[in-house]
């Protein structure tokens, strides 16, 4: 992993001019925590305080710690600022604990286990809307990478980011996990904005929700508006991984290869990830390099096993010209179909691949009855270029998903 990195490094690199630095024990029921501010320039300590807590009383901990980091920032003690916050409730240890490995195992992508451990939080307390929203995101992202299917995912997705508003209408997270549901699977455009300007609202600076949005109006082809919130996104968490190949994935949108590039060999030394070799593998496929394009979509299904990896694979091998062993992983794939969920989008991304446009379009149509979560982005998928002068791809941009004219001019002049 290398030596551990200086203050001033990690400062530069989160773009922060004070950076907190804190530390935490545990003993029986209560809780320690520690934490300063640190001028990274200087060194100098501008503020410095110590909390014990019980355990049932960590969001209250979290809460009084944010004002008064917020009051020693604007320099007055008890400032306004802090005022408006809500009071925390209470949360049962346990509940807190199962939690917190949810969040742990969804930030290193085992999904199935961080959706079990946000249950057991919900099923030992009941009330806990955070964890609701936690086991709505890791239901979002099983349904994004085709894991499961759409139509289950999102509707545990919907169910579970339902119980977090319920129990917290204030609560950002949940009305962006709603605001998904609206545009991934409901393809209510309307209704999914409005989501996520309520939980840009409640929660400005929220990287994951500029992100989500950003998606959104990639969809929608408003890209000099999705490049203004995956800026903010980045710059608000410069140190996320994911985030950072999915910025690498939406300069795909206008063929910025380099930067795409750029963005997922970061996203990958930062944490070896089959997204970020999926998004290389597609730049160096947009910049006319299929060996070594190849390469990256290989290392990708060496990562993981999702269909969805096989699949990237598969359509970038036919492009290249290697139909032989596109083929065969596509019959590998459609009998994997007739055992468990595989997005019938990425069947469709590599019939097109090969040339095979009845095939494709069967396929497609398929997906858009499944709600396959890329369905939203076919406007602008360079794996579908291929089809575009096709009617069958204009009807189902604008006749099924419902995007307006403009989404798919937009698409094609980009491409």
């Amino acid at each position: 992993m290398g030596p551990p990195k200086s203050l001033a490094q990690i400062s530069r690199e989160l773009h922060a001019d004070v950076v907190m630095e804190t530390s935490l024990a545990r003993r029986a029921d209560s809780i320690q925590v520690s934490a300063t501010l640190v001028n990274p320039a200087t060194q100098k300590h501008l503020w410095t305080h110590s909390y014990v807590k019980p355990m049932r009383d960590l969001f209250g901990l979290q809460q009084e710690l944010v004002e008064a980091v917020v009051s020693a920032l604007v320099g007055r003690v008890g400032s306004n600022v802090a005022a408006a916050a809500v009071s925390p409730r209470t949360v049962a240890p346990a509940a807190h604990e199962s939690y917190l490995k949810g969040v742990y195992y969804q930030a290193h992508w085992r999904l199935p286990e961080a959706i079990a451990a946000f249950e057991s939080a919900v099923e030992l307390d009941s009330g806990f809307a955070e964890a609701y929203a936690g086991m709505a995101r890791a239901y979002y992202f099983r349904a994004f990478f085709g894991d499961m299917s759409p139509t289950v995912a999102m509707g545990k997705m919907e169910f579970a980011a339902g119980r977090a508003l319920e129990n917290d209408s204030l609560l950002a997270e949940a009305h962006a996990q709603m605001a998904l549901v609206k545009m991934l699977h409901e393809w209510n455009w309307p209704a999914a904005e409005r989501s996520f300007r309520r939980a840009l609202e409640l929660s400005p600076g929220n990287a994951q929700i500029h992100h989500d949005y950003a998606h959104f109006l990639l969809a929608l082809g408003r890209q000099h508006e999705s490049l203004e919130e995956t800026k903010q996104a980045e710059a608000l968490d410069p140190a996320n991984p994911m985030l950072i190949s999915c910025v690498g994935w939406h300069s795909l949108f206008d063929s910025r290869y380099e930067q795409a590039k750029g963005y997922a060999v970061e996203a990958d030394r930062m944490m070896p990830d089959f997204w970020a070799q999926v998004v290389l593998g597609w730049a160096l496929l947009g910049e006319g390099k299929p060996d070594s394009a190849l390469l990256a979509l290989r290392q990708a299904t060496r990562l993981t096993t999702s269909a969805f990896a096989s699949a990237a694979l598969a359509q970038g091998l036919a492009v290249s010209g290697r139909t032989t062993e596109a083929r065969r992983i596509l019959r590998d794939l459609l009998a994997r179909n007739e055992r468990e969920y595989v997005s019938a989008y990425d069947i469709a991304s590599i019939y097109a691949g090969l040339g095979q446009a009845d095939e494709a379009f069967k396929w497609l149509r398929r997906a858009a009855d499944e709600r396959s979560t890329f369905m939203v982005h076919l406007a602008w998928d360079a794996r579908f270029k291929g089809l575009h002068a096709d009617p069958r791809y204009g009807e189902l941009i604008e006749q099924r998903l419902g995007l307006p004219p403009g989404v798919r001019t937009v698409a094609l002049i980009k491409q």
